[in-house]
């Protein structure tokens, strides 16, 4: 890499000289512009095998691209991967935040979108508050209880063992939710008293 020095000489007469130095780096400028303006096809941090990296309000960019602040976008944003949103931890900001701006809310693990001024939910599966097994005996007669959550609504469940105490071809086993009991059922060849042993999972968010 070289650098060209240029120096131009401007000279009137009955007017002192002046002397304008202009230095360039090749092949490429280097510099600090107060402005800079293209009028056709622009290329920045070119080289792909690079670590180019152009900041916008900062000089210590992280990414290919990084801005510091606010953008805006008059056309669609197209991205060719994953897109990830704010990250904050509750309260969610409110100040500058314009209508339909979407955060993740990383204590609750949920999708927030902000709308009449406020943050609601968009969905997520939420911080986990409880999970674990509800095992017990269980028959065809109907669902047993086998345990209690705090609010069903918000918990998944799954039958993670069954225990066939009949031994018939035809037997199978179910988990379910009704209002806060997990509940238990054989479905089956009834045999004399319990016809199986279940165990279901539960998780909570």
């Amino acid at each position: 890499m070289g650098i060209g020095l240029v120096t131009l000489t401007f000279s009137a007469h009955n007017i002192d000289s002046e002397t304008l130095t202009l230095t360039t780096y090749y092949p490429a400028p280097y510099g600090v512009y107060a402005q800079m303006r293209t009028t056709g096809d622009t290329f920045l941090a070119y080289d792909p095998a690079g670590t180019g990296k152009v900041g916008i309000g900062t000089t210590t960019p992280t990414n290919r691209l990084t801005v510091a602040g606010s953008a805006d976008f008059s056309g669609a944003l197209i991205a060719g991967g994953v897109v990830q949103v704010g990250r904050f931890s509750p309260p969610l900001p409110t100040t500058g935040v314009q209508e339909g701006s979407m955060a993740f809310d990383s204590t609750n693990y949920a999708f927030k979108g902000y709308a009449n001024g406020v943050w609601t939910d968009l969905g997520g599966v939420g911080a986990i508050t409880a999970n674990g097994i509800f095992t017990g005996n269980v028959s065809n007669a109907g669902y047993t209880t086998l345990g209690t959550v705090t609010d069903g609504t918000r918990c998944f469940v799954a039958l993670s063992r069954f225990v066939d105490y009949t031994r018939s071809a035809t037997t199978a086993a179910e988990c379910r939710i009704v209002g806060n009991s997990i509940m238990g059922k054989y479905i089956g060849d009834a045999g004399a008293g319990p016809d199986g042993y279940i165990s279901c999972s539960y998780l909570c968010w």
